[in-house]
């Protein structure tokens, strides 16, 4: 179980400029990586099991159902559509959201200075 006090920490390590946090859940991998999106501006994606895949759904339908989209991607609506995103804006919301999440464990936590 993570701690109060650990949530803090990973929520400041996840502000830096080049932050990586692991996680996992049951034998499932989830990496969170702070990743430049233009040259002034960046966000966290959230890695499962090592991948990001676009063809990935939260629909049980689909024939690219991933449970863990759901559980660790952002719901984004657009006007009557959602989807989700392996992108988060701030470390505050991801935190957040990753604290309601039952059995995740902290694996690692690294932060890289210039």
């Amino acid at each position: 179980m993570i701690t109060k006090e650990q949530w803090s920490e990973i929520e400041k390590d996840l502000q830096a400029c080049f932050a990586r946090v692991e996680f996992k859940l049951g034998e499932d991998k989830i990496l969170v990586q702070r990743c430049r999106i233009t040259e002034d501006r960046s966000k966290l994606f959230v890695f499962l099991n090592g991948w990001i895949k676009g063809s990935w759904s939260a629909d049980q339908k689909s024939g690219d159902y991933m449970p863990l989209v759901e559980m660790f991607w952002r719901k984004v609506a657009r006007r009557s559509l959602f989807y989700y995103s392996p992108s988060w804006p701030k470390a505050k919301s991801l935190v957040n959201h990753f604290k309601k999440i039952k059995d995740l464990e902290l694996v690692h936590r690294q932060i890289k200075m210039l």
